[in-house]
Formats: structure tokens, C-alpha cells, sequence
């Protein structure tokens, strides 16, 4: 998180996936689900495939599921 903005290639680079739960939790309370979900489908769709399974572990935690995609 120490690098400049512009150099960030994924969203790992900004975040771990428990603070972007925590931040979605925050943000959007109920919908926070599905928040996560359309990050990672629109990750997916733009082929970001580190940015997809970023979000696929922010589900994970959503959920109250131990992420073992990364």
C-alpha cells in the first residue's frame, strides 16, 4: 500500500479482502453482499482475473467463509 496510485495493478495492491469486507460492511450494511458481487462480476466481464479473485474472497468473508482461493 506503500506504492503510488498509479502504479497499483489490482485491488490487493490497495487492500486485503477483510478491510475491503469491513469497508462494504460499513458502506452498505445489507447490500454489502451484493456490492461484493458486482465488483467481482464486473472484474470477470473487464477480465481482471487477480481483481475477480479479490472480490470472490470478499464474498468469502461476507459470508462467513474461510477464502481458499488466493
Amino acid at each position: 500500500m506503500g506504492e503510488p496510485l498509479e502504479t497499483w495493478r489490482s485491488f490487493w495492491d490497495l487492500a486485503t479482502p477483510y478491510q475491503a469486507a469491513e469497508a462494504l460492511r460499513e458502506a452498505h450494511d445489507e447490500g454489502a453482499k451484493a456490492a461484493a458481487l458486482d465488483c467481482a462480476l464486473a472484474a470477470r466481464a473487464d477480465l481482471r482475473p487477480e481483481d475477480y479473485r479479490f472480490w470472490l474472497c470478499v464474498l468469502c468473508l461476507l459470508y462467513g467463509l474461510r477464502p481458499t482461493i488466493h
